[in-house]
């Protein structure tokens, strides 16, 4: 199989509560949409006008990684689709703490994709900023601590008492730690957050291996499209998906889980649902072996970007 080479970098970013944090259950929508409106007030120099219409549209970063245009050369499978995938994963802690009082800290996972790892310091002085906005109920405040960056053990690449960056091309040519295991014939999926896939039209939890691979394939493949700098990308998938039929589900114990979000752009609150549990698949797994490992840094299925379809793998 053929994957694009994608550059992915994970961070962790340290908050320390300087106001009590009072914060949902699920704190991956909450931390996003704050940094969203946060990343454009650091950014924006045109004021509240449409992106679409601003003279900077194709140069500012916030339309690339927050509404990522389309055009008319994108793949099928996109046709209809407004803006392409955005290149960031934002996992929050899976703890139901909802009250954080001062003093206390949170941590979180930021994963960035292609050439949004570039603009890490954009990122980091979103979050900067957002801690003096404030967030959740009451907007109450934090710190941001520190960022360290994974890459064979965590190393600390900001820290709140210097307030300075270490930038370097460590992560920015960052790259997922793929083996491949020829001989694997049995992988156990959990899915820690909740999993939105979609199969004709329809939130399920009946998904073949077939499916998972579809999905996987569009989100690695589209994010390579979009955020990377002249990929190589092979969009005729038959040989494989093929292959993947081959592939059969072994046991499944899912649970599907209700949660809401309140979404500024409609000014509703969302449901937003998915599954959680464990998939067995049994087969000749030995070409989805990296698909499913870059799958774990990247998420699958619909709302990644604040952390949901978030899986481990282990083979059996």
């Amino acid at each position: 199989m053929h994957l694009p080479d994608l550059t992915v970098a994970r961070f962790r970013f340290t908050l320390q509560a300087v106001d009590v944090l009072t914060l949902p259950d699920y704190k991956g929508s909450t931390l996003r949409g704050g940094f969203g409106h946060s990343f454009r007030k650091v950014v924006c120099t045109m004021g509240p006008i449409p992106c679409a219409t601003c003279l900077l549209h194709f140069k500012c970063p916030y339309p690339r990684f927050f509404e990522t245009p389309v055009s008319e050369k994108t793949p099928p499978f996109m046709r209809g689709v407004k803006t392409g995938p955005q290149p960031f994963v934002l996992e929050p802690p899976l703890e139901n703490k909802r009250i954080y009082q001062s003093g206390e800290k949170l941590e979180f996972i930021l994963i960035l994709i292609g050439r949004a790892i570039e603009y890490l310091s954009y990122f980091v002085y979103a979050f900067y900023q957002l801690g003096v906005m404030g967030i959740g109920r009451g907007k109450g405040k934090f710190r941001l601590q520190q960022v360290d960056f994974f890459s064979e053990g965590w190393q600390t690449v900001y820290t709140h008492t210097t307030q300075l960056l270490s930038l370097n091309d460590t992560y920015v040519n960052s790259r997922p730690a793929v083996t491949e295991t020829a001989t694997a014939k049995q992988v156990i999926l959990t899915f820690l957050t909740p999993t939105r896939i979609k199969v004709k039209g329809h939130l399920t939890t009946e998904i073949s291996f077939r499916e998972l691979t579809v999905h996987l394939l569009r989100r690695v493949n589209s994010l390579a499209y979009f955020h990377t700098k002249s990929p190589t990308i092979v969009w005729d998938w038959q040989t494989v998906l093929e292959a993947a039929d081959n592939v059969s589900l072994k046991n499944q114990q899912l649970q599907w889980v209700d949660w809401e979000r309140y979404s500024n752009r409609q000014k509703t609150r969302m449901k937003l649902g998915g599954f959680v549990g464990e998939m067995t698949f049994s087969g000749d797994l030995g070409q989805f072996i990296a698909l499913l490992q870059i799958g774990e840094l990247v998420h699958v299925g619909k709302g990644a970007t604040f952390g949901l379809g978030k899986y481990k793998m282990r083979f059996l």
